[in-house]
């Protein structure tokens, strides 16, 4: 209690009990989550019923969801994983606004709302999917603990969570706290685009490692499976620039006689 009283005059906090809501989140997440995150659907569902959708045009929908609707749970999405049906219902809120009612009842969705989440380059209008957007929030904040890992939150997280381990190898185990399962849930979407950027290639493994700039997978395509084979016997260390002969011989050359030899049979 003496280190107790130390700390809070140190600190200048003051004594409580319990404590609900720090900077608006959840100080703690139990296993209600439903319950815990529900005051986002209320706030949500306030401010959209607020608005009288005759009143305004298409476009002025589309402005009023976009920056006010959809911005509601941005703030908590970057910290903590939603539920998915939580997800779904701020998405069936905002739709309901965007095609309006009559007569108290809704009009008919003519266009799912998940068209109407694509780029409107591909034929959307660049609303928000709130599952996918808390996924990208999450991949940001799992980017910035791997990139500032001197950091206090990243010092703080290691120490508990991945002590021996390196941060994108860090797993999920059982009882661990949900804000770290919501990272590890954005790590998940980091890993699929995260690739190497090539030095001296000692690092990274040909055919395992993503390191290509363009490909869906970021690895290369070939009939050769070295699997210990490493970037830096693709590069010429005299020269600092990549060998060519050992690029056109394992991809080049081994498909041409891949194909005579078919061509053969």
């Amino acid at each position: 209690m003496e280190l107790k009283r130390n700390i809070h005059m140190v600190l200048g906090i003051d004594d409580r009990n319990s404590h609900d809501r720090y900077l608006w989140l959840p100080t703690l997440v139990g296993r209600n989550k439903r319950m815990t995150f529900n005051e986002i659907r209320e706030r949500v569902w306030k401010r959209v019923g607020s608005w009288k959708g005759n009143m305004f045009s298409q476009g002025g929908k589309e402005i009023l969801i976009k920056a006010v609707a959809q911005a509601i749970p941005t703030y908590t999405m970057s910290i903590f994983q939603l539920l998915k049906g939580l997800c779904n219902e701020l998405g069936s809120i905002i739709s309901k606004f965007w095609w309006g009612s009559k007569e108290g009842r809704s009009k008919v969705s003519w266009v799912k709302w998940e068209n109407l989440c694509l780029p409107k380059a591909c034929e959307g209008l660049g609303f928000k999917d709130i599952y996918l957007f808390n996924q990208a929030l999450l991949a940001k904040q799992a980017w910035r603990i791997f990139h500032n890992q001197d950091s206090l939150v990243a010092r703080i997280l290691k120490s508990k969570y991945f002590k021996t381990d390196d941060f994108l190898q860090a797993d999920l185990k059982i009882g661990r706290s949900h804000t770290w399962r919501s990272i590890v849930w954005g790590k998940k979407l980091l890993l699929q685009g995260l690739r190497w950027r090539v030095g001296n290639g000692y690092d990274i493994k040909v055919f395992i490692d993503s390191w290509l700039p363009r490909h869906a997978s970021f690895k290369p395509i070939s009939l050769c499976r070295d699997v210990n084979m490493t970037v830096a016997e693709l590069i010429d260390k005299d020269r600092h620039c990549w060998d060519s002969h050992g690029l056109s011989y394992l991809w080049i050359e081994r498909l041409f006689f891949l194909f005579l030899s078919l061509y053969k049979m």
